[in-house]
C-alpha cells in the first residue's frame, strides 16, 4: 500500500521482509524465491537499499547451498545496486553489507577500516548505526577479541537506542559468544538464554545455528533441552552451513588454506579453530578422539605452528 502511494518508493520491501522470516526460519527454498522476487520488484523501481538487502540474504543462501558462483554473482551485483541511488548513504550501507558477508566467510581484510574502528561519521541514520554496529562486534569476533566483543556488546545493549527484540537478540548473542570463549560458561549460559527467548519463539533458529562453533555446542545444549522441536532443524542448518562455508572461503581466500593439508586434516583443523573440542569434533565426524589428536598434530607440522590458538589467524 505504501508502495502504490508513494508511486514506487519501497518496493519489494514487504516481500523481503517475507524472505527474512523464511531464510531465518530455515526455510531455503521458499526464501530464494521471494528473495528474487524482491530484487525484481526492487530494480524495476530503483530501489537500491532493498535491492542491497536482498542480494544480502542471497548471498547467505549461496554459502548454505555451497554456491560460490551464485554467492560471487549476487555480491558483484551489489556495486549495480548502489548505482541506481549513488550517494553517500547509499555507499555506507554497501560498505556494512559487503562487511556482514566478508566477516561470515573470514575475510576480514577486505572489511572498509572505518567498519572495523567505528568511524561515527560514517554513521547517519539510527538503523545505519546499529548495522554498522553488529558489522563491527562480528569483526571482533571473528578476530578473537573476546574480551573487546563482550564489552562493546554489553554497552550496545544497554545503550538508549531504538531497537527491537530482534535486535537485543543479536547483540546478547555476541555477549553470550564472548563470554564462552573467555571461560565463562555459566554467565554465557544466561545471555544465551535472554538471546534465545527473544528470537525462537519466532522460529528464528538460524542465528544459534551458523554461530555453533564459536558457542562451542552450547545453543545446541540449550535447543535440546528448552526447544527440542527445532534441534533436527538446528542440526540441518549448521551442517549445510559449515559445508558451505568451507568451500566459499578456499575460493575467496585460496592460500589462507595450505595446500599440504588433507581433505581430512583441513575439516578437523577448521572445527578445531571454530572452538570445537576433540570430543566434540571426533563425535561431529564418527571417529576417535586419537584420530583427532593425530591429524591436529599433523596440521600444526604443515602450519608451522605450535598450538591449537594459532589456527584461526592460519585457517580463517
Amino acid at each position: 500500500m505504501y508502495s502504490k502511494i508513494t508511486g514506487g518508493h519501497g518496493s519489494g520491501a514487504d516481500v523481503l521482509f517475507r524472505a527474512e522470516l523464511a531464510h531465518y526460519r530455515g526455510d531455503l527454498d521458499l526464501a530464494e524465491i521471494l528473495i528474487y522476487k524482491a530484487v525484481f520488484l526492487a530494480e524495476s523501481n530503483r530501489q537500491s537499499i532493498v535491492q542491497l538487502g536482498a542480494t544480502l540474504h542471497l548471498c547467505e543462501i549461496a554459502v548454505e547451498k555451497s554456491d560460490f558462483s551464485m554467492w560471487n554473482s549476487a555480491f558483484d551485483s551489489m556495486e549495480h545496486a548502489a548505482s541506481m541511488q549513488n550517494n553517500a548513504v547509499i555507499r555506507t550501507v554497501l560498505n556494512i553489507i559487503r562487511g556482514l558477508l566478508l566477516n561470515e566467510l573470514g575475510c576480514q581484510k577486505k572489511i572498509a577500516d572505518w567498519l572495523k574502528n567505528i568511524d561515527k561519521e560514517k554513521i547517519f541514520f539510527p538503523s545505519i548505526r546499529n548495522n554498522a554496529i553488529y558489522v563491527h562486534l562480528s569483526y571482533l569476533m571473528h578476530e578473537g577479541q573476546y574480551a573487546q566483543l563482550t564489552g562493546v556488546a554489553q554497552a550496545a545493549r544497554e545503550m538508549h537506542l531504538p531497537y527491537s527484540a530482534f535486535w537485543d537478540a543479536l547483540i546478547s548473542l555476541f555477549v553470550a559468544i564472548g563470554q564462552i570463549n573467555r571461560g565463562d560458561k555459566n554467565t554465557a549460559v544466561e545471555s544465551l538464554n535472554r538471546s534465545m527467548k527473544n528470537a525462537i519463539p519466532d522460529g528464528f533458529i538460524f542465528l544459534f545455528a551458523v554461530h555453533h562453533w564459536l558457542l562451542q555446542g552450547l545453543s545446541e545444549d540449550l535447543i535440546a533441552d528448552k526447544f527440542p522441536e527445532y534441534l533436527k532443524l538446528y542440526i540441518k542448518i549448521k551442517e549445510r552451513f559449515f559445508k558451505g562455508y568451507i568451500k566459499l572461503h578456499t575460493n575467496l581466500v585460496p592460500d589462507s588454506l595450505t595446500d599440504s593439508l588433507t581433505p581430512r586434516e583441513r575439516e578437523i583443523a577448521l572445527l578445531a579453530a571454530k572452538g570445537l573440542k576433540n570430543t566434540e569434533i571426533a563425535k561431529k565426524m564418527f571417529i576417535t578422539e586419537n584420530t583427532v589428536r593425530t591429524h591436529l598434530h599433523s596440521a600444526y607440522q604443515k602450519l608451522d605452528i605450535d598450538r591449537r590458538s594459532r589456527l584461526a589467524e592460519k585457517l580463517m
